[in-house]
């Protein structure tokens, strides 16, 4: 049937209204008209989930780029221009001073066995004034110290996996976060495709009180004309009249419930501009098109849901991992090397070598971050498990669900077509003069009824439909729907 109310004086346009600061309700603001397609990916793209969840996506990556270049040296250059002053008071008062410029390079590297590897090299330059005493000139000098130091946990800290396993969690949080998108577009379209066949099914509802309007409107005339002929009475027509004022009441209830939706669904996205969507020709119409672009069902294991849960449950064993070490006792070998050149003082090296020893037998609280990162681990793996369960089941009653609206749907378009039979057979009888305004009444009443069963009927086996998609992480194919 066509779309009598496109060129009516209330459109069925599908609009979508944020108010945004600069933006009032006053204000008049030019439509943007998208396809199904592209409201889709408007709700993917300015949903509220979907905003939050990109602006993560920097965070996520240098977070992991800083793990994962943790074995690579870092590098510092430092460099200072000032001046020290220094008054002393002994046996002799001295007013003494030094100024000038220092800088250096300094590095530091963890080694892939644990070891901590640090080197600098510092220089300075300047005068010290006031120092003759002592036997310091004022001339300008210099010093150059060369440091580096080398140390090697034995115990705590000194297995290969200890350093590995924080660029594995690191590995499986960036997993976790991908997973945790494809999760978001799946929901996003299953969402997005819910309100749409809501607002297709309120669109159809409207289309329908508007039928049952013009075909009450139709039975005023016809009864205004048997009146004319003297084969109906006046009570007749008042009757016809006041059924054709209850429906233009139910035609404007239906509006009524259409804009509440469409307010609902624009508060869901951040836009800030009207957003007009126009809806297919009838629900079956949207079905067939959704039907002919779903893709093929993935496996539970590989449903972003599990993938997101199995990555996460694998992270938080790494960090379990890692919490066990802390408990070990300290045993670090070590060398340390110095070495001095000065213009001011004779030259100087320093080394040493060891083995340093440390015990907490009082690790209260490693203990609790060790039991806390195991049962936050247990408890993911439990979680892991009840998503796998639930999509299961999600899968199999979602299923079950459409073999039985399918014969549902039947039973309801066979309604539907002897209420059809039965209204037009009465329809004429009334056009004849012999049946009353009251049986017509009553026929069209049972018809608009088994309409509404099935266009609800035709709703709930979409939606179910979009449903079991999610269950089986199907994708969609839009072009269908052009």
């Amino acid at each position: 049937m066509r779309r009598r109310l496109k060129h009516g004086a209330v459109s069925l346009s599908f609009i979508l209204v944020v108010v945004t600061p600069s933006v009032s309700l006053a204000q008049s603001i030019a439509p943007v008209s998208l396809t199904i397609a592209e409201f889709v990916d408007l709700a993917l793209n300015q949903s509220f989930s979907a905003l939050q969840y990109h602006q993560r996506k920097r965070s996520q990556v240098l977070s992991l780029a800083a793990i994962e270049n943790r074995h690579l040296p870092q590098f510092a250059i430092n460099t200072q221009v000032g001046k020290e002053r220094k008054n002393t008071y002994s046996t002799a008062y001295q007013d003494h001073y030094q100024e000038g410029i220092d800088g250096g390079v300094s590095m530091a590297w963890t080694l892939p066995t644990g070891a901590n590897l640090s080197a600098s090299y510092q220089h300075e330059y300047g005068r010290a004034v006031g120092l003759k005493p002592i036997g310091i000139n004022r001339d300008y000098h210099s010093t150059e110290v060369t440091s580096a130091e080398l140390t090697q946990p034995l115990l705590q800290s000194s297995p290969i996996d200890h350093e590995y396993l924080p660029v594995e969690a690191a590995r499986l949080q960036w997993l976790s976060y991908q997973a945790q998108g494809q999760l978001l577009a799946l929901e996003g379209v299953r969402d997005a495709l819910l309100s749409f066949v809501d607002y297709q099914l309120t669109v159809d509802k409207v289309d329908l009180y508007q039928q049952a309007v013009e075909y009450s409107a139709y039975r005023v005339q016809v009864a205004q004309d048997l009146l004319a002929a003297g084969r109906v009475t006046q009570s007749e027509v008042a009757s016809v009249t006041v059924d054709w004022h209850q429906r233009q009441a139910q035609l404007v209830r239906a509006k009524g419930d259409m804009l509440l939706l469409l307010g609902r669904l624009g508060a869901q996205v951040q836009v800030d501009y009207t957003v007009e969507l126009n809806p297919m020709q009838h629900l079956p119409a949207l079905t067939q098109c959704l039907m002919k672009g779903q893709g093929e069902a993935t496996e539970i294991r590989l449903h972003p849901q599990v993938t997101q849960a199995s990555a996460s449950v694998s992270q938080l064993q790494k960090k379990y991992q890692l919490t066990q070490y802390d408990l070990w006792p300290k045993l670090d070998l070590f060398y340390r090397y110095k070495g001095t050149h000065s213009s001011l003082v004779e030259d100087s090296i320093e080394r040493s070598v060891g083995v340093k020893f440390s015990y907490n037998p009082t690790q209260w609280q490693a203990e609790a971050d060790q039991a806390l990162s195991r049962s936050a681990w247990l408890d993911a793996r439990y979680g892991l498990d009840a998503n796998r369960k639930a999509l299961i089941n999600e899968d199999y009653l979602r299923s079950q669900q459409q073999k039985q609206l399918e014969r549902q749907l039947q039973l309801s378009l066979q309604l539907v077509e002897l209420a059809q039979e039965s209204y037009q057979q009465q329809l004429l009888r009334f056009e004849e003069g012999v049946a009353s305004a009251a049986s017509v009444r009553d026929t069209q009443n049972q018809l608009q009824e088994a309409q509404l069963s099935l266009l609800d009927d035709q709703s709930n086996w979409l939606k179910n439909r979009l449903h079991w998609n999610y269950a089986q992480s199907r994708e969609v194919d839009f072009t269908y729907c052009l």
